[in-house]
């Protein structure tokens, strides 16, 4: 299943490229056009794909024929074989780290080169631990304000990084991909876009009758499920908010959305708790 790639969708990409290039230690002017790519592409009233439909990508303000080749790949594909390669050659949990006040690209590639350090909480293990006052730059005061600056980030509304989303997002969709009349599933939204923050983990599963589906997904030993009704969207959610509504879970602090549109149109709600997982997870349609 091809996904439908939005200007946002292509400008997030191109920025997590920008990012992790300049996290690489490439060149500048590589960065600068990917992001100005991402930047134009934001601010276009027009979808690319309409212009790659009619052979005019180039016409795009500031996308020389590399960039075009790429949108084309990704359009056509839904994914990017460069992309996939940068990220084997630079960790994408990498990027979370640029949250992180007066952490940039170059302080995140000493600390994950030097330190070992690829994610927020080995970052904070490793300030905690003294080990990165000793680093080119560092010392112990640097060493204090990264983790003000992990505690102030802690203090943000709740979202899940990228780090801890990207898992989830492939246990979900291998237990997708394995039930029967589920012909492919694949990550959207955020996930998709490699956000550092994500929200939502929205999953999208194409099935030519989504009644088999959900009563596999229903007779699986992991659940436990409820159900009711609710509006015609298609959407699971697994939110604190339907645990409320329908008292068939208790509520937990650590509760994540994860919305999963399924084809053709139902009008069901469910809510689970996956026993594998410390994790209170309730699926709504809406």
């Amino acid at each position: 299943m091809r996904p439908l790639l939005t200007n946002r969708d292509l400008a997030a990409i191109f920025t997590l490229i920008a990012n992790l290039l300049e996290i690489k230690g490439e060149v500048v002017f590589k960065t600068l056009a990917y992001r100005k790519a991402a930047e134009n592409l934001e601010q276009m009233g027009q979808e690319a794909r309409a212009l790659w439909s009619a052979g005019q990508l180039r016409e795009l303000p500031g996308i020389g024929k590399a960039l075009a080749d790429k949108i084309d790949e990704l359009l056509r594909t839904g994914r990017l074989q460069f992309l996939d390669e940068l990220k084997q050659a630079v960790p994408v949990t990498l990027v979370e780290l640029l949250q992180v006040p007066d952490v940039g690209p170059k302080k995140v590639r000493l600390f994950w080169q030097a330190a070992q350090v690829t994610t927020l909480a080995e970052l904070e293990a490793a300030a905690r631990g003294g080990r990165l006052s000793g680093l080119a730059g560092m010392g112990p005061k640097s060493e204090a304000k990264i983790l003000a600056g992990l505690e102030a980030l802690k203090r943000r509304p709740s979202k899940l990084l990228l780090g801890d989303a990207l898992p989830l997002a492939g246990e979900l969709l291998a237990m997708l991909r394995a039930l029967p009349g589920v012909q492919a599933a694949a990550a959207g939204g955020s996930v998709r876009r490699m956000r550092a923050l994500v929200g939502d983990v929205d999953l999208l599963v194409a099935a030519k009758d989504a009644a088999p589906v959900l009563a596999a997904l229903q007779a699986m030993a992991a659940w436990r499920m409820c159900w009711r009704k609710a509006a015609p969207r298609p959407a699971w959610s697994f939110t604190p908010a339907c645990a409320r509504s329908c008292g068939c879970i208790r509520q937990s602090a650590l509760a994540r959305r994860c919305n999963t549109p399924l084809a053709p149109r139902i009008t069901m709600c469910a809510c689970a708790k996956l026993r594998a997982q410390k994790i209170c997870r309730c699926l709504s349609m809406h």
